[in-house]
């Protein structure tokens, strides 16, 4: 199958293309360059022109790009809403112009549901989106922006809500 990996140059995505590069073509996709043998875009998931490109003639996505996790970004909305929510946005909308990658999946947070774990509610499927922090915020909007091109467009979405992550061969996060 022909993936594109958003975000790919970050600590998910390279985690990402070890994992999936056995299996699938892929075409890779991040603001800042990056080296690899793959096929790769480098531009903004928030420039529609350059998501179209990205999208163009792929099977599948997987959405793991995020506004950069310094405490400066997130202190101001603007960065991160034009990153996580609308550079996701961008990304369903040339899917359904394409007509093409009908298997999306979104890596998003457990952070979507941070109100809940505070209260010590029991985490299922259904529990209802309560962030407590913008990052949070934003990965919940793209969780909405994916349900809302699932049920409108057909468009086939697996929302993934990881913890955390780590290398699992170093057990070393991103952050070293």
């Amino acid at each position: 199958m022909k993936l594109l990996i958003t975000g790919a140059g970050g600590f998910l995505g390279k985690g990402l293309i070890s994992a999936l590069e056995k299996h699938h073509v892929l075409r890779l996709m991040d603001i800042a360059p990056f080296e690899t043998p793959h096929e790769k875009v480098i531009g903004s998931v928030a420039d529609p022109e350059c998501v179209r490109r990205a999208v163009e003639g792929m099977e599948g996505i997987v959405i793991a790009h995020m506004a950069p996790n310094r405490p400066e970004i997130y202190a101001d909305p603007a960065v991160p809403f034009d990153v996580n929510v609308k550079g996701t946005a961008n990304l369903f909308a040339a899917v359904v112009e394409h007509r093409c990658c009908q298997r999306i999946v979104l890596i998003s947070s457990t952070s979507v549901v941070g109100g809940a774990q505070r209260n010590g509610e029991f985490l299922t499927n259904e529990t209802i989106p309560q962030p407590t922090t913008l990052y949070a915020l934003t990965k919940a909007c793209q969780e909405s922006i994916a349900q809302f091109y699932s049920r409108a467009h057909g468009v086939s979405v697996v929302v993934l809500r990881p913890a955390y992550v780590i290398d699992a061969d170093t057990l070393v996060d991103k952050y070293g």
